[in-house]
């Protein structure tokens, strides 16, 4: 059996891929908070401004603040969905080349069978826990 998600997320290249993609959610946390700031701002100074506007420059301005509001949501959204792809396609490709490392493994060492831990499995024992070996073999290739 192998724990294919530690395996995942403890290895050099997982964990190397988690930090980056933090750190590109951290530049996306600081744009939005900079959108936040921006558009209270604005919301202040409409509501200090707002007995002094005439009608007409009112309604222009709170249907920029609207039109701002739909914009700063849209952004989210997007870095939303964003993140949650690159995630996946990381993932994704990671697990990949820890596949070829695990049938590499039961190749040479002549197993039959390879579970992953978390589909379903309810006992085994810890000797036929490869999950440490995979890393181990996993960790140590060339990065790509």
């Amino acid at each position: 059996m192998v724990d294919l998600q530690k395996v995942l997320v403890t290895s050099s290249s997982g964990q190397e891929a988690l930090k980056n993609l933090r750190g590109e959610i951290e530049k996306k946390q600081d744009a939005l908070r900079e959108k936040m700031n921006s558009l209270e701002k604005l919301r202040a100074e409409l509501s200090r401004q707002e007995l002094v506007l005439s009608a007409a420059t009112k309604k222009e301005k709170e249907d920029s603040l609207r039109q701002q509001m739909k914009e700063l949501q849209r952004f989210q959204d997007d870095t939303k969905q964003e993140f949650a792809r690159k995630e996946s396609e990381m993932t994704q490709k990671i697990l990949a080349e820890i596949l070829e490392i695990v049938k590499k493994i039961a190749k040479d060492e002549g197993y039959t069978l390879i579970i992953e831990q978390r589909e379903g499995l309810l006992y085994t024992a810890d000797t036929i826990n490869i999950t440490e070996k995979v890393l181990k073999a996993y960790n140590a290739q060339p990065k790509r």
